[in-house]
């Protein structure tokens, strides 16, 4: 019995020693961890199967990299024979683009002020290697010029030249640093990533006119009195009581639109006598020179064509240079795309001769046509 009690109370002082002994650090476990690394991602450009993509791969640094540490980033079941070329490395403490490698394809650090090579060396250069689909990147062998600290953003972009995606699936990239830090993410590979969207927009075109003296809308019917006209003075178009003829043009066609006008007469008949007529010609208009014409001005949107763009076209009908009148259809505007509240006006003008015949019924009818070209 005494030699129990002395056994138990020997075994009790052992233990109590040991656990001072941890508790102080007398004695240490002998065991290695990993530092998970935090904020890993990667964004990829496509995640259809068997189809290229670039990689945009984000992670926090838990723990410093030292000179010539690696960081190994394992793209498993990815396939392609990736070069150096494809590769851009990026860090920093807030964006983890502040400081970084030159440029690959569409990506871009802040500052690349350091080399990617096939080894590493002094401060600014970093070495890169592909190992099948791993690829390793070394830390410059110097002291580094930019550090990557613990907290620090580490980007890592990958062009998609010469890297495939696997078949569906979920692949896990593994990313390991020689500082201990390690992580890993899944990759979403699926059947298609593209959706197809179409829609029809329906052509369309709508016209308007209207006759008046200034740049307003009216009813029908339409018309242009011209009144009595003498060989003292053209009467026409002139704002304050001869109306304009004013178009209005919206359309959706490709190749715009135009417009053009034909006369009934390509004159102005007496209709009692319809062998007597005030002619039509492509003429500057003068008093006592007997002629009818139009020309036309662009409000917006639209242009005037020959022969109804002369150099003169005004209120003031003498030396307005009007276009001859003809039955045929003659464009009268254009315009080569689709337009969106097009507007012309055209002026109207006529002047007799003393040979002119008297009568109090000389008339014509002008005919506009928009059409679209679709």
């Amino acid at each position: 019995m005494v030699k129990n009690k002395v056994l138990l109370k020997f075994m009790s002082s052992m233990t109590i020693l040991s656990l001072v002994l941890v508790m102080f650090g007398g004695l240490q476990p002998q065991t290695a961890t990993a530092a998970g690394l935090t904020g890993i991602s990667d964004v990829m450009s496509r995640e259809k199967a068997a189809t290229k993509s670039t990689h945009k791969i984000t992670f926090v640094s838990t723990t410093a990299m030292v000179a010539s540490g690696t960081i190994t980033i394992n793209f498993s079941t990815f396939t392609g024979t990736p070069v150096l070329a494809d590769v851009q490395i990026c860090h920093g403490v807030a964006t983890g683009l502040e400081n970084g490698t030159a440029a690959v394809t569409g990506t871009s650090c802040t500052a690349t002020s350091e080399t990617l090579a096939a080894s590493n060396g002094a401060s600014t250069i970093w070495g890169g290697v592909w190992t099948g689909t791993s690829l390793v990147l070394t830390a410059p062998s110097g002291t580094p010029t930019f550090n990557i600290n613990a907290g620090h953003k580490v980007t890592v972009f990958v062009t998609a030249t010469n890297i495939t995606n696997p078949a569906v699936s979920s692949p896990v990239v593994t990313i390991a640093g020689s500082n201990g830090d390690s992580g890993n993410f899944a990759a979403a590979i699926i059947d298609d990533d593209q959706v197809s969207v179409t829609a029809t927009v329906n052509s369309s075109i709508t016209f308007d006119i209207d006759t008046a003296t200034t740049n307003t809308n009216s009813v029908t019917p339409y018309s242009v009195a011209l009144g009595a006209i003498t060989t003292a003075a053209v009467k026409g178009s002139d704002h304050s009581t001869i109306n304009s003829i004013w178009v209005d043009l919206d359309t959706n066609a490709t190749g715009g639109a135009t417009i053009s006008v034909a006369s009934a007469n390509a004159a102005l008949k007496s209709v009692a006598i319809p062998a007597d007529t005030i002619p039509s010609a492509t003429a500057t208009m003068a008093n006592g020179i007997a002629n009818y014409g139009v020309c036309a001005n662009s409000v917006s949107g639209l242009t005037d064509v020959s022969p109804f763009n002369g150099a003169t076209c005004t209120t003031t009908p003498t030396g307005n240079t009007v276009g001859v009148l003809t039955v045929a259809p003659q464009n009268i505007f254009s315009v080569a795309a689709p337009v969106a509240s097009g507007r012309g006006e055209i002026f109207v003008d006529a002047e007799n001769s003393t040979a002119t015949v008297a009568h109090p019924d000389y008339a014509d009818t002008l005919t506009l046509i928009a059409t679209g070209n679709f």
